[in-house]
């Protein structure tokens, strides 16, 4: 159903422009896609990262040979400094969701033990390796991007404009990872996946 709601007009992006036909494994398809797009300046996004002397976009991470393939909307400041997807707050957020619902057992009992942490100064090392022990986890079983590559103004969510800029990346990811499963974190995201933009 591709009715407008309350008289919002959906625009449908068109299809990527180019599905790149690189040669090689997952990973060494990413890594020439990832070449391609190392200093992106096709929208302002771009501009303003370069303009901060940042020339590297967050590309996306983890098993090329992944199932899953998790898309957030677009990288914040941590994510945009690491060049990581999915490091800063909500990738916290999304560290406790994917390890509350794993069955890895290593995984159950570091939530369990998580999740009666007192959030204080003193417990901030034990926070950290939490952290660090479903990063790793997660980076073997999912490959996670982004619907743009670089960060909004005041880590907003970004524009149908700077969606349609950063398509042909997210797609030739989809493309060469060729998940079974989608999960799209966030409305951009979502309008990204579908092909539709409000």
């Amino acid at each position: 159903n591709d009715k407008p709601k309350r008289g919002k007009k959906v625009v449908k992006i068109p299809p990527p422009n180019t599905l790149e036909l690189f040669q090689g494994t997952k990973a060494e398809k990413l890594q020439q896609l990832y070449n391609k797009w190392y200093g992106c300046t096709k929208c302002p996004l771009g501009e303003f990262r370069a303009c901060d002397g940042k020339q590297d976009i967050v590309f996306g991470e983890g098993n090329p040979d992944a199932d899953i393939l998790i898309i957030g909307e677009a990288p914040g400041e941590e994510e945009e400094n690491t060049g990581i997807p999915f490091v800063g707050k909500a990738g916290q957020l999304l560290n406790q969701i994917l390890a509350f619902t794993s069955n890895n057992p290593e995984l159950r009992k570091a939530q369990d033990d998580y999740s009666k942490i007192s959030h204080s100064n003193h417990n901030e090392k034990k926070i950290r390796s939490y952290h660090t022990l479903v990063e790793e986890w997660r980076h073997q079983e999912f490959f996670l991007t982004n619907a743009v590559a670089c960060k909004p103004p005041e880590n907003g969510t970004p524009t149908a404009d700077q969606v349609k800029q950063c398509w042909d990346r997210l797609w030739n990811i989809i493309y060469i990872v060729d998940p079974w499963l989608i999960v799209a974190c966030g409305n951009s995201a979502l309008a990204a996946v579908l092909r539709k933009v409000q």
